[in-house]
């Protein structure tokens, strides 16, 4: 798996067959992490293409991404919300 962070805030997933938890370290502060909107992308032409965006459900109400486990995938993670 590779992760790339675009900007703050703005990561790109690219593998498969792995899960990703977002979790903050309570040390720090008693904000949640959690991810705002993933989206599965590919790129053509030089121009990112979504092809499908992840709802609750398969993002276990945006706590963990799961990469497919047959097939490498990118995904654009878009921010990460924090709730205090």
């Amino acid at each position: 798996m590779l992760i790339l962070q675009a900007t703050p805030g703005k990561f790109y997933f690219i593998g498969s067959g792995l899960t990703v938890s977002v979790v903050r370290d309570p040390d720090v502060d008693s904000g949640i992490a959690g991810m705002d909107s993933v989206e599965q992308v590919s790129r053509s032409s030089g121009q990112w293409i979504t092809e499908r965006r992840l709802n609750g459900d398969q993002t276990n109400q945006g706590r963990q991404l799961m990469l497919d486990p047959h097939r490498p995938h990118i995904y654009r993670l878009l921010e990460f919300a924090k709730i205090h």
